[in-house]
This record gives structure tokens, sequence and C-alpha cells, in this order.
């Protein structure tokens, strides 16, 4: 692992799994006074997996991302993040395009909208797509609320990578007043598709 970033080369028929946690910095919003300053412990992990679809040697898979409240302290619903997913060359591959399709939860409050990702960028697809997560319950200390991702590559190894990385925007509650306490996470990230 290196900044943060885990890469795994696919093999045909193979599926993998792998956590990636990196830890970010604090998000307290400057506007608000110390005596309104809540502090929260949440932690943000990503797991990816692939696998190939025997029909059409397509790479399928999942990003699913899950929050787990490590504090004394309420993750209060509205708490706002953003999920952005970038598609990247594999070495050594050609561009191909990904479909990335968020499932629906009544944690999260996503965009259901199917989104074709590729490295070279339009008309083959976006190179870049950003989300924005709404926490639709709050997260009592202890809890843990996961969001999915259906992942669908035209290659059977997966020539194009996908990047995911997720951040706190704003706590909810207390107009936004939240930080991220010590042992907590403001931001995570990792990567499905063939390694290098």
């Amino acid at each position: 692992m290196k900044d943060g970033l885990v890469t795994r080369r696919v093999v045909a028929g193979a599926a993998w799994t792998v956590p990636v946690i990196l830890v970010g910095q604090p998000a307290a919003a400057a506007a608000c006074s110390p005596t309104d300053v809540v502090e929260f412990t949440p932690v943000l992990g990503i797991v990816s997996t692939t696998a190939t679809k025997p029909v059409n040697g397509h790479t399928l898979g999942t990003f699913t991302w899950t929050i787990r409240n490590d504090g004394s302290t309420t993750i209060l619903a509205g708490t706002t993040y953003t999920a952005t997913f970038t598609a990247d060359k594999a070495p050594g591959s050609g561009a191909k395009s990904v479909l990335l399709t968020p499932e629906v939860t009544s944690s999260f409050n996503v965009p259901s909208t199917t989104r074709t990702l590729n490295p070279d960028g339009p008309p083959k697809g976006e190179v870049s797509v950003t989300m924005t997560l709404v926490l639709n319950v709050n997260l009592v200390p202890g809890e843990s609320v996961t969001q999915k991702w259906d992942v669908d590559s035209e290659t059977g190894v997966g020539a194009t990578q996908l990047r995911m990385t997720v951040d706190v925007v704003t706590y909810g509650g207390a107009a936004g007043c939240g930080i991220t306490g010590d042992g907590g996470q403001g931001t995570a990230t990792a990567i499905w598709g063939a390694g290098g």
C-alpha cells in the first residue's frame, strides 16, 4: 500500500476483496464558535470485489462504502459526503468503458442513475463523476451503514481501473458545526479493477 491506494491484478474468473482505509483531516466548519462544535468519530472503509462474467467476458463487481460510528456522539441524519469516481487506464491496457450504478438503500439519499466512465472521456464516457450522499438515518455509537455501487466493465480483466474517494463535506445538525475527532476519518479511497 502506498499513499493509501491498493492495486491488485485481476485474473479472469477470480474474485478479490480488499478493505482500504485512509485517515483524513478534521472537517471543522470555520464559521462555528468553539462552543457549537461537536466532535464525531467516523471510521470509513471501502471494499471492492471483481469477478468475470462467463457469458460475455465482462468484469462485474462492486464498490461498498461503510461508515461506522466509533465515537460517543451520534452522527446525525443530514450528514453529507461526496463520492468521486475516476476512470484510469490500467498499465499496458486500452481504455474501456465502466458502468457504475448506485444501489438504492434507506440509509443514504444518493442519485440512482447509471453513469458511464471512460479514461478517454467524451464521447465514450465521463472521466470523473462526483455524487453527493446524504445520510438519512441517525448513526448512533457502535452502528454502521453501507452504500454499494454495482460496476460492469466491458473487458474480462478490467482494462480500466476505477478509483473511488469518499470525503465528509459537513456533519448534519448544529448547522454543520462538526469536526472529525481523534481516531476518526474524514476520507477513504480505493481502486477497483486491474492492478499494475
